[in-house]
């Protein structure tokens, strides 16, 4: 995790990390769900439906994480 909780993806990635395209769409909505929740003025229904979301889009970042892993790794083991 880099500085303030943001996992180092997209962008600040280092040369020769593996980082899908779908993986860097995915962080950046996290971070934009992320930037929605800091609004203290927000419904309570619209924060439920964020952080629905955000945990969606975490688990599918998870998968695509552990696909990239696995294929920098050279396996197929699903």
């Amino acid at each position: 995790m880099g500085e303030g909780g943001e996992f180092d993806v997209g962008p600040s990635a280092k040369p020769g990390d593996v980082v899908s395209e779908e993986l860097e769409r995915l962080a950046e909505r996290l971070r934009n769900v992320a930037a929605q929740l800091h609004d203290s003025d927000l419904a309570e229904d619209r924060v439920e439906e964020l952080a629905r979301e955000a945990a969606e889009l975490a688990a599918q970042a998870g998968s695509e994480a552990e696909a990239a892993l696995r294929d920098s790794a050279g396996g197929t083991n699903e």
